[in-house]
C-alpha cells in the first residue's frame, strides 16, 4: 500500500506513463517491422526489374557478387536507414518532450542540471557515428567483394576442380576475407 506522501502522486503518474508509453512502443514496433518489410520487398522487385531490363554490356562490367550484393544487403541498409530516419524525425521528439516533462515535473532542479551538461555528449558521439558509418561502408564493399568471389568460385567449380585450382582459390578467399 502507498504511503500518503507527496511523492505518491509523481510515482503514479510515472507508472501510468510507463504503461501508456510501453503499449506505443509495442504498436509503434510492430508497425514498423510490417512497413519496413513491405517497403524491402517492393524495393528489391522494382530493383530486379530493372536489373532484368538492362542491356548485356551492363553484365560485363559487373560482378555476380556486386550484383547480389546489391539486391540483397544494399536494400537491407536502405531500409534500416528508412526505419532510423523514420523512427528520429517522427516518433522521438515526442518521447523526448514527454520524458523531459515528466523529469521536470519530479524534480526539476535535478533535470536542469541534466540538460545543461548532456550536449557536451552531442560531439563524442558524433565523432563515434562517424566512424561507424566508416567502418559499415567498408564492411559493405567487403561483402560485396566476397560474395562476388564465392559466386564465381562456385559457378567455376569444376574449372576449379580440373585444374587442381582449389588452394589458390581458398588463398583468394582467405585474403579477401581478412
Amino acid at each position: 500500500m502507498l504511503a500518503s506522501t507527496d511523492a505518491a502522486g509523481p510515482c503514479l503518474v510515472l507508472v501510468g506513463l510507463a504503461g501508456v508509453v510501453g503499449v506505443a512502443v509495442l504498436i509503434r514496433t510492430l508497425l514498423r517491422a510490417w512497413v519496413l518489410a513491405m517497403i524491402a520487398r517492393d524495393v528489391r522487385n522494382d530493383l530486379c526489374r530493372h536489373i532484368m531490363t538492362l542491356d548485356m554490356r551492363f553484365f560485363t562490367n559487373r560482378a555476380t557478387g556486386d550484383l547480389i550484393s546489391r539486391q540483397t544487403s544494399d536494400v537491407s541498409v536502405g531500409v534500416q536507414a528508412l526505419g532510423y530516419l523514420f523512427d528520429n524525425l517522427a516518433v522521438e521528439p515526442f518521447m523526448a518532450l514527454a520524458y523531459a516533462g515528466a523529469a521536470f515535473y519530479i524534480n526539476w532542479r535535478l533535470s536542469l542540471i541534466f540538460f545543461v551538461t548532456t550536449p557536451f555528449l552531442f560531439f563524442p558521439i558524433l565523432y563515434l557515428t562517424g566512424r561507424i558509418k566508416k567502418y559499415g561502408l567498408q564492411r559493405q564493399e567487403k561483402i560485396a567483394e566476397l560474395t562476388s568471389l564465392m559466386s564465381e568460385t562456385f559457378q567455376g567449380i569444376r574449372v576449379v576442380k580440373g585444374f587442381r585450382a582449389e588452394e589458390r582459390k581458398l588463398r583468394e578467399f582467405h585474403q579477401v576475407n581478412d
